[in-house]
């Protein structure tokens, strides 16, 4: 079956260093890189307040 392609945008944020290095520390811990990281956290708070999310893998598949 083939995937939905999802339109997609790019998000730049700057953040304070000591922010930057906490992030680096939660996403080490989680086993994820820092924007790996910073897309689960989006992904939780979308859960959270029972927002559409729509999650593709690198194929551009969606789940």
């Amino acid at each position: 079956m083939q995937g939905h392609y999802i339109e997609s945008k790019v998000i730049h944020i700057s953040i304070p260093k000591p922010a930057y290095q906490q992030l680096q520390k939660l996403a080490l811990q989680t086993g994820r890189t820092i924007p790996g990281y910073v897309r689960y956290l989006i992904i939780q708070e979308f859960q959270r307040l029972n927002l559409p999310i729509y999650v593709t893998d690198r194929s551009g598949r969606t789940d």
